[in-house]
């Protein structure tokens, strides 16, 4: 995901679980540089041994993200995508920590995975031409960054309302 759809989303997504008034806070961000940012995290003390966390995932290689859900019994959250959940979103209940991608709450199959895109889609030797280019393209401008990634990012935190948070209700 290119910085500036990246630093637009984060900022973005915390306006949006703020207008929204959804119950999580910003952990921090373990931003790396160039392709290999990382999640950013929010979380909320769900009870005394339990805490519930949504993990802003980017792309490694285009300009889309994910989200991760789940809890931990840790005050920090779990790795993105180190878990993966092998175990089915209905039989998480007994465990300490557990960490999906939100598509898995859609459909319950392993493969089930869920992305919102910024921009277009492509198959991988479009997104080489593209890469190409976009490092001949100057830098997107922030306000045009953040329009972009807006939509997105409001249709994510609906899934995340709809189907994510009485998930997460249900695993106090």
């Amino acid at each position: 995901m290119k910085i500036e759809y990246w630093t637009a989303l984060e900022e973005v997504f915390a306006e949006v679980l703020a207008e929204k008034s959804l119950p999580f806070s910003a952990f921090g961000s373990e931003d790396g540089s160039g392709a290999e940012r990382k999640a950013h995290a929010y979380g909320r003390k769900a009870s005394p041994l339990r805490h519930h966390w949504l993990l802003l995932v980017p792309h490694a290689t285009c300009d889309a993200f994910t989200i991760e859900l789940g809890w931990s019994s840790l005050p920090e959250p779990p790795s993105p995508g180190a878990q993966q959940a092998p175990v089915a979103p209905r039989h998480a209940a007994r465990l300490d920590n557990y960490l999906c991608r939100l598509g898995r709450l859609l459909d319950d199959t392993p493969r089930s995975d869920s992305w919102w895109w910024v921009e277009n889609r492509f198959s991988k030797p479009e997104r080489q031409v593209s890469a190409f280019l976009t490092q001949a393209q100057p830098r997107l401008s922030h306000v045009l960054a953040r329009n972009r990634v807006r939509e997105p990012a409001l249709e994510a935190l609906s899934q995340v309302e709809q189907f994510g948070l009485p998930f997460l209700e249900r695993h106090k």
